[in-house]
């Protein structure tokens, strides 16, 4: 008796997170059609009053902001490169001066060691 009330309630309970997720999408799909609805509305209030080319402009200003915003993002990681590369090369230096010898110099020691 108790392992047929358990398998009801698994296969009932393997349902449940489908369930939520449909009220959940139904309540987000709501808010996205009202504001969608608001967008048209207030876009048809600017094109009633003459606004639509104000509209543009707005757009294109958008656009241009977000393009230098871009360029000057760009630029800043351009020049941190740059930065990190320096550093790079100075820690090339150092290892190649000061670290390559190393190895040569332990084997020639243990080699006189043995010896």
């Amino acid at each position: 008796m108790l392992s047929i009330i358990s398998g009801i309630l698994g296969f009932a309970t393997s349902g449940l997170p489908s369930v939520l997720d449909y009220f959940k999408n139904k309540g987000d799909q709501k808010h996205e059609q009202a504001m969608a609805r608001l967008e048209m509305e207030r876009a048809m209030e600017m094109a009633k009053a003459g606004f639509a080319s104000q509209e543009r402009i707005e757009e294109f200003r958008t656009d241009q902001v977000e393009m230098e915003t871009y360029a000057q993002e760009r630029l800043a990681l351009y020049k941190h490169d740059a930065e990190i590369s320096k550093m790079h090369l100075l820690g090339l230096l150092i290892s190649v001066l000061v670290f390559a010898p190393l190895s040569p110099i332990l084997c020639f020691l243990f080699f006189y060691l043995w010896i």
